[in-house]
């Protein structure tokens, strides 16, 4: 009944467009399911935005036994359906990093860094979509960073990628500038 209702939304093409919720734990599903069901919304429905709520029971209802979702996963949930959204990264791609059919603990970008990055990605060479899975670099500053090699101009310090909004406490691990890659103490020593 509701895709139904959502197909004659999308018929009416209204500017605003729709968006849907999802409540994220009630049914026991995965988040893989839910981002799934997520990315169909989107292909399909045309849907602007997909909001999520994480799972509360409410007394004298037959769910009054079940346990409350973790508000963590609701932002996880979130964040990566920003990616998908934003970034254009399918869903798919998450798969990489999905425990048990659940997004694991922890920053999704992190963990979809780790799981498909060869290493630190050189920001003088690497293409938009590399940038984009960067933590710290997001679409404004991987385009600045794309338009400054048109402009043949090199990036050659962790300064010019602040000024250009690379967060580089998140950014740090993941990138190198002129073969040379941000060091802390715990790499030093081991």
């Amino acid at each position: 009944d509701i895709i139904r209702r959502q197909r004659w939304i999308r018929e009416l093409d209204i500017p605003s467009g729709q968006t849907t919720q999802i409540v994220v734990g009630s049914s026991e599903e995965t988040d893989e399911e839910i981002l799934e069901a997520a990315a169909w919304e989107y292909r399909e429905m045309k849907l602007r935005r997909v909001y999520y709520s994480a799972f509360q029971p409410l007394p004298k209802t037959p769910f009054e036994r079940r346990d409350r979702t973790p508000l963590e996963r609701e932002h996880r949930l979130y964040c990566v359906d920003f990616m998908m959204r934003k970034y254009g990264i399918p869903h798919t791609e998450f798969r990489d990093i999905l425990v048990n059919g659940n997004l694991p603990e922890g920053d999704p970008k992190i963990h979809l860094a780790k799981a498909t990055l060869d290493g630190p990605v050189d920001v003088n060479t690497a293409e938009y979509e590399e940038l984009l899975r960067v933590p710290g670099i997001g679409p404004r500053s991987a385009q600045r960073i794309i338009g400054l090699r048109k402009c043949k101009v090199a990036i050659s310090s962790r300064s010019q990628l602040k000024n250009i909004g690379v967060v580089l406490r998140r950014a740090d691990p993941f990138i190198k500038i002129e073969g040379r890659t941000q060091t802390t103490i715990r790499e030093y020593l081991t």
